[in-house]
């Protein structure tokens, strides 16, 4: 069953042109304003009353730069897959 559905999975590049993503990097923009120096609590306000007014705009073309453990610029596949290594190894 699960091979049938990833064989169909279909790639569509301009996805996040569609309205309905407008506020999907509404977490980015505020992570960039504490990235600044403004305190959290303000960062989500001032994203949250752009939201509200309609005025929230956020360039998901540009390159996001992540390098936390887990992110999407730091998958750490390599370390997954040893952990994966250990646990199978158990079972062989």
């Amino acid at each position: 069953m699960t091979r049938l559905m990833l064989s169909h999975i279909q790639v569509k590049p301009s996805i996040l042109e569609d309205k309905k993503y407008k506020y999907l990097f509404s977490v980015e923009a505020v992570n960039e304003l504490v990235n600044k120096g403004i305190p959290f609590r303000e960062a989500y306000k001032q994203i949250g009353n752009q939201i509200d007014k309609g005025e929230f705009h956020f360039d998901y073309k540009r390159q996001l730069h992540h390098t936390h453990e887990g992110s999407i610029g730091n998958l750490s596949n390599d370390k997954i897959a040893e952990e994966m290594k250990k646990v199978l190894q158990k079972f062989a």
